[in-house]
């Protein structure tokens, strides 16, 4: 009886493992993750020579609601960081390779964006350089 219920749980394993398809473009995955963490570390090394607030919720009215804490500057990346792991798992089980391109290419879209907003608020209030 353990015989069997073994054979029917290998043939499980590999019938799944076959079933599991590969993720295309991997490299722009791995890209986005890259720009996203590589946003972090630059913020937690530059956090020194950054004032204590800055200006990043841009929809919001001008002036001082605008403002949060510097260490507040991790948040898109982090955001963009999960936005890629979603992509990454939403693609897995999708059929049609050109949502999954798009949902990797969207990932690695957002990163950059999110990267573009980080840097360019530090080079515009730090004391960079």
């Amino acid at each position: 009886m353990r015989k069997n219920l073994l054979k029917n749980m290998k043939l499980t394993v590999s019938k799944d493992h076959k079933e599991i398809k590969q993720i295309p473009l991997i490299k722009f995955s791995y890209s986005a993750l890259a720009i996203s963490f590589l946003s972090i570390i630059f913020v937690l090394f530059v956090y020194n020579k950054l004032p204590p607030v800055v200006p990043l919720l841009y929809g919001l009215p001008e002036g001082e609601m605008q403002l949060v804490k510097t260490v507040w500057l991790i948040i898109p990346a982090l955001f963009s960081i999960l936005i890629a792991i979603i992509n990454i798992v939403i693609s897995l089980f999708l059929e049609s390779t050109f949502l999954k391109e798009l949902l990797i290419v969207s990932s690695f879209v957002v990163s950059m964006f999110s990267a573009i907003t980080i840097f360019k608020i530090i080079f515009l209030v730090g004391n960079i350089l």
